[in-house]
């Protein structure tokens, strides 16, 4: 073996107390990309129903991976090497010159990736089949019992983490050679001064903070809260940052003015070594906290999006087989059509052995409007960033049908189903709803009793649905959407997945191409969907974006927990010296732990509690975007944000214990 070699081997066994958390992260790294990658595989190969959405999750999942894996390996590297800067003088002193340290560094890195590589694809193979029997068990799909290696996932993992580990060492190269081997000698010794409180960039931070809250608290549109989210994101990382940095600066700056406060055993030691360093100590501090927002706001979403899928199904499927035809004007004014077609529907599902009962059906058109000079004009849905209103009106004579009332209507009035906030649209029973160029309505009462179907149940805006006596006559005032037939029903037990009308198989039925005298067709399209197959399919995206969301969670979980350790090692061997000192002028080494103690707390708290103040903020925009995945049960939203934060809180909590013990050993010592 070469000199080089063994030095290289001989570096990594003598910092084994830094180089071990940095391969079990890099092993883990690779380890979960492997998982994630193959799991898309096994899906491909499997083409099971409901793994199409899946595969896409996992696709861009794999691509976060690596993204993440990029930053935070360069981030905990970056632990790794100031600690041993030491050495790499040492060597240069000692005749080496910057090139020879250069390969030892390159062995160093080719032994990290090559052990990271093989022990993260190992550990990932073995436990691929536990995380799929997970993912498709959450999905709701058949697990089988096939376990395949996937060649794929091991040589996509090799390019990955082989350009990541090839970046690291030509970075840790460049800082290397533009250092002074006298510099890097004394760098342990050389500490850092303590940064200078600037009420600017505080100031600066409390802005922007301030700005993404006033974002989150007051964005309307769904739309634009897509947009802004992203903006206040970038907003919110950057005021972190800027007042974990400065702000605890000045903070330890007014604790200091404060005699009374300040000069006390506990006190004294721990502000003052706080204040120190406390430029690099915020910025990993807001690491951390900028991790666990991740990690609350992921699970959060994803968990709350999963446990409403059966509330989500049942709010937007009224029945078991739910039809939507869309229909020429045409179709509305000519007598009979509309009951012919829904006898149709019906005859075919009968002679498929379904035995339709629990029938409703309805004409409707569903329309989309901007508020302007104190009229609703209509609008495309999404046209620009203003709040829009939703209005589907429907034929009295068919909800009377559906639903077994007797009410009456004159022209002009209406009666009104309040479908998501409906006090924004009307203020009760006498308003007047003006929509341009449909005309002008009066609210004569309120329905309980409506089943929307589709997008009608699923709004992300305010909407109402209006029945009034003939929609006959407002069709040929509105181009934007067709007016459409709804007929649902449901189906014999055994039989929920049996029937599927398509535009041709049922042709004996449904007179597909029959045309008014003009030549135009009555029907243009249809959507048909079955409750039972739609539930399979919204468990594989949501139950997907749990496993995805569960995994990230995991991830980021783990950095943060590295972070931590990496900055407790760090400080810990800073700190050493100056508690040695301290104990020779008669420090005991009770106050010692105290001290440690109190800037512990002080430390751990506010990443934690800045985190969750980040999740509070963020629920009302999240909930504004989560409705455009038609998710409306803001109770569950915030239950789950609670109790994510307080599990959160425990294991931060259990971190704390072990890293301040890891602290103060070495500082004992």
């Amino acid at each position: 073996m070469s000199l080089y070699a063994k030095l290289a081997f001989s570096g990594i066994r003598k910092n084994k107390q830094i180089y071990i958390p940095f391969f079990i992260t890099s092993v883990g790294m690779a380890a979960v990309y492997y998982i994630i990658s193959s799991l898309g595989q096994s899906l491909i190969r499997r083409n099971m129903y409901g793994g199409r959405t899946a595969v896409i999750l996992l696709e861009l999942g794999s691509y976060v991976i690596a993204a993440f894996s990029l930053l935070f390996l360069f981030y905990t590297y970056s632990f790794l090497t100031r600690r041993r800067q030491r050495e790499f003088g040492l060597y240069n002193i000692l005749g080496m010159g910057k090139r020879h340290i250069a390969v030892i560094m390159a062995i160093e890195t080719a032994i990290t990736y090559a052990v990271s590589l093989i022990l993260g694809i190992a550990f990932g193979a073995l436990f691929a089949k536990l995380f799929e029997g997970v993912m498709l068990d959450i999905m709701g799909l058949k697990v089988g019992y096939e376990i395949r290696f996937s060649w794929y996932s091991a040589a996509s993992a090799a390019l990955v983490f082989g350009i990541i580990f090839a970046l690291i060492l030509a970075f840790t190269l460049f800082r290397i050679g533009r250092t002074d081997p006298i510099e890097l000698l004394k760098s342990e010794q050389r500490g850092e001064k303590p940064p200078r409180a600037n009420p600017v960039i505080g100031v600066v931070g409390v802005l922007l903070l301030a700005g993404a809250y006033y974002i989150a608290l007051t964005v309307e549109q769904p739309l634009e809260a897509v947009f802004l989210f992203f903006i206040a994101v970038l907003m919110v990382i950057a005021a972190t940052y800027m007042l974990f940095v400065s702000g605890s600066v000045l903070m330890c700056a007014i604790l200091k003015r404060r005699k009374n406060y300040y000069y006390r055993e506990s006190r004294f030691v721990s502000i003052s070594s706080m204040a120190f360093r406390m430029k690099r100590n915020g910025a990993g501090l807001a690491s951390i906290c900028i991790l666990l927002t991740m990690v609350l706001v992921t699970i959060t979403s994803t968990l709350s999006l999963y446990k409403n899928v059966e509330n989500m199904i049942d709010s937007t499927h009224p029945r078991e087989v739910n039809m939507s035809f869309y229909l020429n004007p045409l179709a509305i004014t000519t007598d009979g059509y509309a009951e012919r077609l829904k006898n149709g529907a019906i005859a075919a599902a009968s002679d498929a052995g379904c035995d339709p009962r629990d029938i409703i059906s309805y004409k409707y058109l569903w329309i989309n409007t901007e508020m302007a000079d104190g009229k609703y004009e209509e609008t495309f849905m999404y046209a620009d960033m203003k709040m829009q209103y939703e209005f589907t009106f429907v034929q009295l004579s068919d909800y009377n049908e559906s639903f077994g009332c007797d009410y009456t209507l004159s022209p002009g009035e209406a009666l009104v189903y309040d479908v998501d906030n409906g006090d924004l649209v009307y203020d009760g029973a006498g308003d007047v709803i003006d929509i341009d160029t449909i005309g002008s309505f009066k609210i004569v009462g309120e329905v309980d009793d409506f089943e929307p179907f589709g997008l009608l149940s699923g709004t992300s805006h305010p909407s109402v649905v209006l029945i009034i006596d003939d929609i006959s006559g407002i069709v040929d005032s509105y181009n934007h959407h067709l007016p459409t037939m709804y007929v649902g029903f449901n189906t014999a037990p055994g039989m929920e997945t049996e029937f599927n009308l398509s535009r041709y198989s049922y042709s004996d039925y449904i007179d597909w191409e029959e045309t008014a005298e003009d030549g135009d067709l009555y029907i243009y399209g249809i959507n048909w969907q079955n409750k039972t197959a739609d539930t399979d399919d919204y468990m594989s995206l949501y139950g997907g974006l749990l496993f995805l969301g569960i995994m990230l969670s995991g991830v980021f979980t783990v950095a943060a927990v590295l972070i931590i350790y990496y900055k407790q090692i760090t400080e810990g061997y800073e700190d050493r010296a100056r508690f040695g000192i301290m104990q020779k002028v008669g420090l005991s080494e009770k106050q010692i732990k105290k001290s440690v103690n109190a800037q512990m707390r002080a430390v751990f708290i506010m990443p934690i509690a800045a985190a969750a103040m980040h999740t509070v903020f963020a629920m009302p925009i999240l909930q504004k975007i989560l409705k455009q995945l038609e998710f409306n049960n803001d109770a569950l939203l915030l239950a789950v944000a609670l109790s994510s934060v307080a599990v959160c809180a425990l294991i931060y909590a259990a971190i704390y214990k072990l890293t301040a013990n890891s602290y103060y050993k070495i500082v004992k010592n």
